[in-house]
C-alpha cells in the first residue's frame, strides 16, 4: 500500500472478511476478530487530545462528526491525536 503522511485511509474488505484502516502508514483491523474499533461521537478533540467521554485503545479510531465535516484521530499515549 503506498503511503499518504498524515492522512486516514479505509478500506472496505481486504478479501479475508475483515475491513482495514490505514493511519500513518499503521494498519489497523476492525470486525472478523480483528483487534481494532472505530469510535464515532460528536465532542471534539481538544488541543490536550481528549474528546470529553471517549477513551480508546491500542488501534482505536475516533471519528468526531459535526454538521459539515468528519475528522478522524488514532488513540496513542492516552490522547486522540491527527
Amino acid at each position: 500500500m503506498q503511503s499518504y503522511p498524515g492522512s486516514i485511509i479505509f478500506v472496505a474488505n481486504n478479501g479475508e472478511g475483515k475491513q482495514e484502516i490505514w493511519a500513518n502508514g499503521l494498519k489497523y483491523e476492525v470486525g472478523g476478530g480483528g483487534t481494532g474499533n472505530v469510535i464515532y461521537g460528536d465532542k471534539p478533540v481538544n488541543a490536550n487530545g481528549i474528546a470529553e467521554g471517549y477513551t480508546g485503545s491500542e488501534g482505536s479510531i475516533y471519528v468526531y462528526v459535526n454538521e459539515t465535516t468528519q475528522t478522524a484521530y488514532y488513540w496513542k499515549d492516552g490522547n486522540w491525536e491527527q
